[in-house]
């Protein structure tokens, strides 16, 4: 069985994915989180969008539950989605809403920080990209959230920077 959400990544990443899921880490013995954090985030958003109408309403692929609001995007990877000035913002709204469940019943560290980081990554390119606020959260604790999300050692650069916009826009006076 072939899994979309790791088609982009090569055999070593994949190889190096499954020995620190198996437990297989560091010589000391002990599991890198950040190294095997930094794997399924890559993994999450290297991984294609279903290619057709079909494919978004019936097969879990990425976010667990494609629907219609990201037929927009389909074929792209949730990393051009979350990157791109153009995505739509329904779709970014629908990858937050699918990323806050699965964060919310995710319970492993590695798995729930993905989550979360996609979750937040879509909250700021709303508010990057269409200026739009799709969140409750104050702009002070989405500072604060954005701020300890780029310094974890996982974070890639390019999700890192988007955060780190949405951030300073955090900290404009409303008007």
């Amino acid at each position: 069985m072939h899994n979309k959400s790791t088609n982009r990544m090569n055999r070593e990443g994949l190889t190096r994915l499954w020995e620190l899921g198996a437990g297989r880490g560091p010589a000391d013995g002990e599991i890198d989180q950040d190294e095997l954090t930094a794997e399924l985030l890559r993994a999450k958003l290297d991984g294609a969008l279903p290619l057709d109408g079909a494919a978004v309403d019936s097969v879990p692929v990425i976010l667990a539950r494609p629907c219609p609001e990201l037929l927009c995007c389909t074929g792209r990877t949730l990393r051009d989605v979350l990157l791109d000035p153009k995505a739509g913002l329904d779709a970014i709204k629908t990858v937050k809403d699918h990323a806050k469940k699965l964060a919310g019943r995710d319970e492993l560290e590695p798995e729930h920080a993905v989550a979360i980081a996609i979750y937040y990554a879509a909250i700021a390119g709303a508010q990057v990209f269409h200026g739009h606020k799709i969140t409750s959260h104050s702009q002070e604790y989405l500072h604060r959230s954005y701020g300890e999300l780029t310094e974890a050692p996982w974070m890639p650069a390019d999700l890192g920077g988007l955060l780190t916009k949405a951030r300073e826009l955090c900290q404009k006076p409303p008007g």
